[in-house]
């Protein structure tokens, strides 16, 4: 298609967008509006031309002649700041407040999830998110999660579930390890001389693995038949409780595995108790959620789409009623070649151990 030509249309749908929001008695400056709340345009606009540089969505753009994906993305984008607010709405409505202190607590357990500080860092520039936005996302998962708190202040939990938790994940047939994940034979062989020598496994894994669970001294909790690849499995179910083995080898690098004694139960007590009300308030969550969308009154200028009122989202206006989830992820990566062909199409999996 002539670039003029495509130019043309898109102007005349803009014009047609503006037109078809001043005869519904909207503002045309204005994205969405939840209740007295309104999102421009401008923070739209804005965050789509963020996206237009984002690697992993060149190909998409590129190959988006009629401006189809464009519609996909800026729906998805305005969803999301719809969401935002209703969930800053549920906090204001709960009477609850994050801080700076709580979204910088909720940053710091996100990083030591992640690996450290420099496998965040890589992440994001893998996803081609900026540092700001970032931030905007941390601090809603900080909101979500003291709404979720304040939702389950009433939930009990009790000994009897602690427990019941307790016998469900250490009495089966998994077993709990910790590992250290290395290049190459000669590294390994040498994180097991230290260990073997004295060291402490876990500072010696911090300072050495490769893997995610370094930051936890290479912990990887309980470790269940068929969890892992073959040979880290034959290795660690082979193993004595407290014994430490390897170099073993497999399609991850080299490992030195410890099989680590089950925890007792006043060890991990607190830790089933948080998961059990965490579980709890997540549930209650998504019951004032559904309320909640059920009274709101969430208006969408045509442009960007509609609300779907079921499933409490904002969608291209051809897709209402027709898909169960976002229209598309502007943070996952294409599947193929051909991905710009199919904005909806699923990533392709990545091995992971």
């Amino acid at each position: 298609m002539p670039a003029s030509t495509r130019t043309a249309r898109l102007l005349l749908a803009a014009l047609l967008a503006a037109v078809l929001a001043a005869c519904a008695g909207g503002n045309p400056n204005v994205a969405a509006s939840i209740d007295e709340t309104d999102i421009p345009v401008s923070e739209v606009e804005t965050r789509v031309a963020a996206l237009r540089e984002n690697p992993q969505l060149a190909q998409q753009f590129e190959a988006d002649e009629d401006g189809t994906f464009e519609e996909q993305v800026s729906a998805t984008v305005l969803n999301d700041l719809v969401q935002a607010q209703l969930l800053e709405d549920a906090a204001s409505e709960l009477g609850v407040e994050v801080s700076d202190e709580d979204v910088a607590a909720q940053r710091e357990e996100i990083v030591e999830q992640s690996g450290g500080e420099e496998a965040f860092e890589q992440f994001l520039a893998q996803q081609g998110l900026s540092a700001e936005e970032a931030g905007r996302q941390i601090r809603l998962v900080a909101i979500q999660t003291a709404v979720q708190e304040e939702l389950s202040g009433g939930s009990e939990v009790s000994d009897e579930d602690i427990q019941a938790v307790y016998d469900q994940q250490y009495g089966g047939e998994g077993v709990s390890a910790r590992h250290i994940l290395v290049e190459s034979a000669e590294e390994a062989q040498g994180a097991l001389d230290r260990i073997e020598g004295g060291e402490d496994f876990a500072v010696v894994a911090e300072e050495l693995s490769i893997d995610g669970s370094a930051a936890q001294g290479g912990d990887l909790g309980l470790v269940a038949p068929g969890q892992t690849v073959p040979e880290f499995e034959e290795a660690l179910f082979a193993a004595d409780e407290g014994e430490v083995v390897g170099p073993v080898e497999s399609e991850f690098g080299f490992h030195v595995i410890e099989r680590t004694p089950a925890p007792e139960l006043a060890d991990v007590e607190e830790e089933i108790r948080a998961g059990l009300e965490a579980t709890a308030g997540g549930q209650e969550f998504e019951e004032f959620v559904t309320a909640q969308r059920a009274e709101v009154e969430v208006t969408v200028n045509p442009r960007f789409g509609v609300w779907d009122p079921e499933q409490g989202m904002v969608v291209p206006e051809d897709a209402l009623g027709a898909t169960e989830g976002p229209p598309v992820d502007p943070n996952a990566p294409p599947a193929d070649p051909g991905a710009g062909e199919d904005p909806g199409a699923e990533p392709a999996p990545t091995p992971t151990e």
